[in-house]
Formats: C-alpha cells, sequence, structure tokens
C-alpha cells in the first residue's frame, strides 16, 4: 500500500523522491517503508533502495528528523544533507541532488490523535516558495489522507498479528484441554469397568457423575474451542462512555433484585475508541 501512495504522490506532483518512514516510539528510530523517484533518478532509486532494505534510522543521529516528531509539524531545508547527513554516503547525496535537480526537501509528521505514527518527505527540484498554490495545497491534502491510509494498514496488520497469535493460542488449548480431560474421563471409565477391583458402592455414584460431567466438559470445551478457530476483531469507532452507560442499564435490574447499588461517575469528555465493541 505504501509503495503505490508514494508513486501515485510522487507522479501526480512530479516531485523528485517521496518516501515514507514509520516512527517507532519506543526505539526512538523511524523505519524506511517505501520510496518513489522521478525517472531521471531511477539508478538513484535502486541504490536508495538497496541502501534501505535493512536500515533503521537512529533519531539520536538525525537532529532534522527528530524534530519533525518532536514538534509534530513540518520541517523544510534546501540542503539535502541536513536530512541525511549521518545515513546516506556523500557521494550519494550528490549523485541525488545533481542527477534530480534538488534544491529542497520537506518532511511531514503523520500523526493519529497525539500519536506520530511517521514521517512523508518530499525532495522537489525546486523551492518550496516557487510552489504554485495547487502543488501546496495538495501536499496539504495528501498529508492528511496517507495518516489516515497509515493508521487503517497499521490497525490491521496489529488485528492480523492478533488474530494469528489468538489462533495459535486456540490450537495449544486444544491440545492441552482435550488432552487433560480426556485422560481424565479414561481415567473414570476404567474405576467403572472395575479393571482394577470394584468400587466401594459408596463411592460409585461419585465417579459415574465424574465420569458424566468430565465427559460433557470435553464437549463443551470442544465447543468452545472450534467455535474460536475463525475469530475476528470486528473494529469501529465508538463512544465507550455510552457502551458503558447501557451495561450498567441491562443489568441494574438484576442489581435491584439482588439489592445492591450501582453508580457510575463518568466526566464529560471525548470517549471514543477503536475496538470490538462486541468484545466490550
Amino acid at each position: 500500500m505504501t509503495d503505490r501512495i508514494t508513486k501515485v504522490i510522487q507522479t501526480d506532483l512530479v516531485f523528485e523522491i517521496v518516501g515514507i518512514l514509520l516512527y517507532d516510539k519506543e526505539k526512538k528510530e523511524l523505519d524506511p517503508t517505501a520510496f518513489a523517484s522521478s525517472e531521471r533518478l531511477e539508478k538513484v532509486q535502486d541504490h536508495f533502495n538497496t541502501f534501505f532494505q535493512n536500515t533503521v534510522l537512529d533519531l539520536s543521529k538525525m537532529p532534522f528528523l527528530s524534530k519533525v516528531i518532536l514538534d509534530k509539524a513540518m520541517n523544510y531545508t534546501e540542503n539535502l544533507t541536513d536530512v541525511w547527513d549521518s545515513i546516506l554516503p556523500e557521494h550519494m547525496l550528490e549523485e541525488i541532488t545533481s542527477s534530480g535537480h534538488v534544491k529542497s526537501s520537506l518532511v511531514y509528521p503523520l500523526v493519529n490523535g497525539d500519536e506520530v505514527m511517521g514521517i512523508l518527505l518530499f525532495s522537489l527540484n525546486r523551492k518550496y516558495d516557487q510552489l504554485v498554490s495547487y502543488e501546496k495545497e495538495s501536499i496539504d491534502s495528501f498529508i492528511n489522507v496517507v495518516a489516515v491510509a497509515l493508521y487503517k494498514a497499521l490497525l490491521d496488520i496489529q488485528l492480523k498479528d492478533l488474530n494469528r497469535r489468538l489462533k495459535s493460542v486456540n490450537t495449544m488449548l486444544s491440545h492441552d484441554i482435550k488432552g487433560v480431560l480426556g485422560k481424565n474421563k479414561d481415567m473414570f471409565r476404567v474405576l467403572l469397568d472395575q479393571d482394577y477391583g470394584p468400587v466401594p458402592d459408596r463411592l460409585k455414584p461419585f465417579v459415574e457423575q465424574s465420569f458424566h460431567d468430565t465427559e460433557q466438559l470435553v464437549h463443551s470445551v470442544i465447543e468452545i474451542l472450534e467455535s474460536g478457530e475463525n475469530f475476528t476483531l470486528k473494529v469501529s469507532s465508538f463512544d465507550l462512555k455510552e457502551a458503558v452507560l447501557d451495561i450498567v442499564k441491562n443489568t441494574k435490574p438484576d442489581a435491584d433484585k439482588k439489592e445492591l447499588t450501582l453508580e457510575v461517575d463518568i466526566k464529560d469528555d471525548n470517549y471514543t475508541i477503536n475496538a470490538d465493541k462486541s468484545q466490550i
């Protein structure tokens, strides 16, 4: 997806280089995800991709990009070295500047709420103040669109990973729980069949009940685990406050019968979250 985004922006606005880099808040690093370049920079683009294929950028060594993350604001320079000085070799910077006639670079934060997800980088063959109003407006529009698309893509990746983990846990539980319960059921069956001698009369009802309860539990566990094999989270935006109030409203009749008092104290604020409402 990020490859398509960078190529669309580069083609539509005829920029020399467009790049998307994801931000890792814990590690204070940027992970180059996608780059697109103009035709005259195709050879440089190959070097660029090769160089960044396994490269993670340490923001402590990149003050220009670090400022974008910290200030959550656009940063501008007419010197490509400001952006890549500690990362790209000098000969590559010179090749990019000369081959693409790069005159300036703009870097924008990609923000969702208060969180910075990454940055969007443009390198142009002209200075920013030489851009026409259409180009400036297009850049602002692209920033918002890319931020939303990136957020949804990251959320989708996280959900797929979570679902994969849930299925893995489900498989493990299916094996372990069915194994333990199966052994218990077999043990009670052996006792009832008197393979190890007669069961005392006072214990026989207990063994019979234990056998039937365990057998029923095995069936119940199998049904539960099988129902979760295709479990997926369906995420949407909703008001958590309203969800809590609905739960309290539905629970209140049972609480009243037991002479229990339910009290809710939620301050006025925005409680919109992204989650699977059915799992709340």
